[in-house]
Parts: C-alpha cells; sequence; structure tokens
C-alpha cells in the first residue's frame, strides 16, 4: 500500500470514529452503525446490514460515500453519510457529495477535510451568502467540515455549519 493511501484508510478510520462518536451523542436512544464504505456500494451496504426495508429505493443506490453511519430505532431508520477529503474542499467536492445527497436523501450528509476549505468556496457561502449550493433536501443542507488532525476532532471556527 501506497503511503498515500495508507494516510487516507488513517483518515477515514479517524473520520469514522468522529461519526460513530458525534451520532452516539446527537441520537441518544438510536443503535448507531458506522462504516468504511468507499469501497462498497450503498445498495450492497444497506442490503448486507438488512436495511434495504427502510429504503424503498435503496437498491438504486449505486454510490460510494467513504464513510455511511445508520442511526436505528424501532421501526425508523436513519441515513447518513460522509466524504473524506486529503485535500482542500472545492466546488467540484461538493457537487460529488451533493449528487450523493440527492440520491439518497440522508438525514445529514458531511464532507469533511483535514486541509479545509478552498477560499472561492468559502467566499461563496458567507460573503455571497449562496448556501442553497449546500442544499439537498428541503431543510437538509450539506456540512463542510475541517477536520483538526492533532485535536483529533471537528475545527467548527474553519467550517461552514448550516443550521
Amino acid at each position: 500500500m501506497t503511503k498515500g493511501k495508507e494516510k487516507e484508510k488513517d483518515f477515514y478510520q479517524l473520520v469514522e470514529e468522529w461519526l460513530y462518536a458525534y451520532l452516539s451523542s446527537k441520537l441518544r436512544r438510536y443503535e448507531i452503525l458506522v462504516k468504511d464504505t468507499h469501497r462498497v456500494k450503498l445498495c450492497d451496504f444497506l442490503r448486507r446490514e438488512g436495511l434495504l426495508r427502510f429504503f424503498p429505493e435503496g437498491e438504486t443506490y449505486e454510490i460510494m460515500p467513504d464513510i455511511t453511519g445508520v442511526a436505528r430505532k424501532q421501526d425508523k431508520c436513519l441515513l447518513i453519510i460522509v466524504e473524506c477529503k486529503m485535500g482542500i474542499v472545492n466546488l467540484r467536492d461538493i457537487a460529488q457529495i451533493l449528487g450523493y445527497s440527492i440520491i439518497c436523501k440522508p438525514e445529514m450528509s458531511f464532507i469533511i477535510s483535514s486541509k479545509g476549505i478552498s477560499d472561492s468556496f468559502k467566499r461563496l457561502v458567507r460573503e455571497y451568502e449562496r448556501i442553497e449550493i449546500l442544499e439537498y433536501m428541503s431543510n437538509h443542507y450539506i456540512q463542510v467540515l475541517k477536520y483538526d488532525t492533532l485535536a483529533k476532532g471537528i475545527d467548527y471556527s474553519q467550517s461552514i455549519i448550516v443550521p
């Protein structure tokens, strides 16, 4: 395995751990499952975990989010997807996670990078207030997060969070 691939795999592991902790604290009454799915189609993941009954369109989800989370409580199941980027998040990266999110309509959608967010994208959202480019369903927005590898957590001051 190349050094770059090792770093990417390590980053997936960090993000997987963060997502599990985040969902466990936010959705306390739910059973949480978080997996690295960057090499697995979402439809296959849902089938393997026995979750297709919760997602009527799930057989069509031929996308491969890097990390997939599921929060389950009785007959309710929430889907969470994450794209991890080794470089600075730019508009092309947003287009990828936006497409994934439009297809599978997750409860939460994140794109996370340890390198941060491009200046042009930050300007577009903050200065020109173009938050609609992050909306994939009514009142559901992609959260663009900077992961601090030293602190092993999200640097919210360098992230774009849409309430």
